[in-house]
């Protein structure tokens, strides 16, 4: 199954043992064993907590790239947004340590894959505390192409962030 799927692509930094995972569920059926074959071990030296926030970005954009393997150009709503969130859970995580960049990117690739994400409050819209989640969305917004769906997303950031910058004032 290893060699039907391809081994391991060292090319993916942080998420090898992910892509190789989404890869055999291509080629073979994996199923839940009832009993734990092992433990996994966390701890403040491992990678998983240190390089927290690139390993979310990560696993986000490799589980982008098995949906358009699996889907070709025209991946199921449901599941892009599914996707679109993990890239909105890096934002966020990205926004908690003050890296604006970082967070940027992955709130605009998860507005590009699902431009109708934050149309609905219950989906919590990842801003900077401060003055600078104004700034922050527009920026964000400002990289998304002008077409009718992005401007629907536009709309309901700047909605989500004016009520929370208006909130924050009271």
């Amino acid at each position: 199954c290893v060699e039907r799927a391809g081994r391991y692509d060292e090319a993916l930094e942080l998420t090898e043992d992910y892509d190789l995972w989404l890869r055999l569920a291509e080629v073979t059926k994996l199923s839940k064993l009832a009993s734990r074959l092992y433990y996994y071990r966390q701890h403040a030296g491992s990678i998983s907590v240190q390089r927290r926030g690139q390993q979310m970005f990560a696993q986000a954009r490799t589980l982008e790239k098995a949906l358009r393997r699996r889907h070709g150009g025209n991946p199921p709503p449901d599941l892009l947004r599914h996707v679109a969130d993990n890239y909105r859970q890096a934002t966020d995580y990205f926004v908690q340590q003050c890296d604006l960049a970082s967070a940027h990117q992955c709130l605009a690739q998860a507005l590009m894959l699902c431009p109708h994400l934050f149309d609905t409050r219950t989906v919590y819209l990842p801003l900077p505390a401060g003055g600078g989640d104004m700034p922050f969305a527009e920026a964000v917004l400002d990289d998304l192409p002008h077409t009718r769906s992005y401007a629907r997303a536009r709309r309901a950031v700047r909605s989500r962030s004016i009520s929370r910058s208006s909130s924050a004032r009271v």
